[in-house]
């Protein structure tokens, strides 16, 4: 029957293969995206953080070497004097002249320089202003035009009542044009050097450089404070966008907010801010750096053009190829599919023919090959199921059991018939089989039922153990349990079986040697020791219908079974004498 176009095996090939190259057309393109712009994150976020460091550990340096300049200038007695006596204009003029001195403000007539500060000035003991009649350097609106100013400076003599430490703060001022200029200060408390009495503080205040092009590639940074962007990259028109932002995302304050896209003009940017030291309990400042995505954006729809350039060409090879190659592959692939299915269903004998020398060819006589050894597998497996025990079987097909012997601590159980050379004398060989047969089924699913591996048939004897090849925790108890089953049974057998059978039985349990022992090319799994002796040795003292353990055996199961000593015994090949016990059957389960 000709199979429907779409269902077809050159079908099923085109379109896998349209699908692979299209999965891996996607994948490259969506890996290479994702690895583009992680690179690209990188970068920046690289760039990022160098500069954010940069501008901090300037702002330490120049904030540290102030403030031991200030510790030197506050232990003169002239100033402390003029501080406790609030004589503010020669406060005020004692400070200027030796900050001139030090470098940290203008000579009269000299130029600005970076490194000079705006103003100082001086809070009493109660952390309040103390202030002038006028600035002590121009360039500023007086102090009482700039309200938020002043109330920052309350604030700050707050925080120094509660630190003898120098604090650092970041300020807003608004020079004499109008225009926001942002500020750090350096404040210190003055203590009278002799009685350590809390003189007042002083505060020396410098213009923050305003940040501007980071790099050549379009990243601009700024500081934001107080709803201000300061930066001289930024037009007025996106300083005050971005602080529009900026304010609104650190007062949501959402996680992993310190990340964001915006459209500016236009063109996407990515803009990274992290806050900067600052004191508790004063308003923060972040470091701001706005990144234009449009080179970026460019670079990454080159690479899709190229990717799906490619992914293109590639679907038309692919689909070329697999008309060619579709024909040369149905029929091989064919026979594989009913080869397998055969295999599935446990036909081993079953073969596909290899109709080339090419790899399909190898592949199907690879496959005979495989069929055959499964085959011959699945013969030895039958015949080693019959052979040997079942649990053992399975534990030398997975290579489990140690071929050279180990020491195992396992009980071991014999059950021998009483009088069956009388009872055969005479009887047909085929009728004893019958017979032993009849009596070992029944007791053999016992012993697997008790988790126990049958070991051997020895004539009418029946040898079992419990713990090897593998041990259930609790093998002592389980082959007495197995012991009164195995009496419990031959009775119940004894009710319609023509012969009437009875049993004796021995229990041993301790250390022996398990193992695959035999010759080189014929192993049996079996166990030796001494509590193999024991156990034959009380088999042969049991008797009728009786169970005797040894003492061993009775240590772990006469708290839950009910035993009796048989006081010391005496055993052939045992040079001392053995103490014995019987294992009864209880109330309920004897024959009334």
């Amino acid at each position: 029957m000709r199979l429907p176009r779409l269902q077809s095996f050159r079908a099923k090939l085109l379109l896998a293969m349209l699908g692979l190259v299209i999965a891996v057309t996607g994948s490259t393109l969506f890996v290479a995206q994702r690895t583009f712009q992680a690179d690209y994150r990188l970068r920046f976020e690289d760039m990022f953080t160098l500069q954010s460091k940069l501008f901090s550990s300037q702002q330490h340096w120049a904030m540290d070497a102030v403030e031991q300049q200030l510790l030197i200038l506050l232990q003169k007695q002239r100033i402390q004097l003029a501080l406790l006596e609030s004589d503010v204009m020669t406060l005020y003029e004692l400070v200027r002249d030796e900050l001139v001195i030090r470098g940290l403000l203008p000579q009269q007539g000299e130029t600005s320089r970076p490194s000079h500060a705006s103003l100082f000035l001086f809070l009493d003991a109660d952390g309040q202003p103390l202030l002038p009649a006028e600035n002590p350097v121009g360039g500023l609106r007086p102090f009482t035009e700039q309200t938020a100013f002043y109330s920052e400076l309350q604030k700050i003599g707050a925080l120094l009542q509660q630190s003898n430490r120098p604090l650092t703060a970041y300020l807003a001022l608004t020079s004499d044009t109008g225009e926001p200029e942002l500020h750090q200060a350096v404040f210190s408390r003055v203590s009278d050097t002799f009685t350590t009495e809390n003189l007042g503080a002083f505060g020396l205040v410098s213009r923050v450089q305003e940040l501007g092009a980071a790099t050549g590639d379009g990243a601009r940074a700024g500081v934001f404070f107080e709803g201000t962007v300061y930066s001289k990259g930024l037009m007025p028109d996106q300083r005050t966008m971005l602080a529009a932002l900026l304010s609104r995302e650190i007062a949501q304050a959402r996680p992993g907010a310190e990340d964001l896209v915006i459209d500016l003009e236009g063109v996407p940017h990515r803009v990274l801010y992290q806050a900067l030291d600052q004191e508790p309990g004063l308003p923060k400042a972040w470091i701001v750096a706005l990144l234009s995505m449009a080179s970026a954006i460019e670079a990454e729809q080159n690479l899709q053009r190229t990717l799906l350039y490619f992914g293109a060409g590639g679907l038309l090879l692919a689909s070329l190829l697999s008309y060619f190659m579709s024909h040369s592959l149905s029929d091989p692939i064919r026979d594989l599919v009913r080869g397998t299915t055969a295999i599935q269903n446990g036909e081993f004998d079953y073969r596909v023919p290899a109709r080339s020398n090419d790899e399909l060819g190898r592949l199907s006589a690879s496959f005979n090959e495989m069929a055959a050894g499964l085959a011959q597998r699945e013969k030895l497996r039958s015949i080693l199921d019959m052979v040997t025990d079942k649990d053992v079987a399975r534990e030398l097909v997975a290579g489990t059991v140690a071929l050279g012997g180990e020491i195992r601590e396992l009980s071991v159980l014999f059950c021998d018939i009483r009088g069956f050379t009388a009872l055969s004398d005479g009887m047909d060989p085929g009728e004893v089989i019958r017979i032993l047969n009849e009596h070992f089924t029944p007791l053999t699913q016992l012993v697997y039922q008790h988790h126990g591996v049958v070991d051997k048939f020895v004539g009418d004897l029946i040898m079992a153990i419990f713990g090897a090849p593998k041990s259930y925790g609790d093998d002592a108890f389980n082959a007495a349990q197995c012991a009164l089953a195995m009496i419990q049974e031959r009775r119940k057998l004894n009710e319609t079986s023509a012969h009437k059978i009875e049993v004796g039985i021995g229990v041993a349990t301790g250390p022996v040697v398990a193992g695959c022992m035999g010759s080189a090319d014929r192993l049996n799994y079996t166990v030796l020791g001494d509590r193999v002796n024991l156990a034959s040795r009380l088999c042969g003292k049991a008797g009728r219908m009786g169970i005797i353990i040894d003492t061993a055996t009775n240590e772990k199961v006469r708290h839950r079974l009910q035993t009796k000593s048989l006081g010391i015994i005496e055993l052939k090949g045992f040079a001392a004498s053995v103490e014995a016990f019987a294992l009864l059957e209880s109330t309920a389960d004897q024959p009334a």
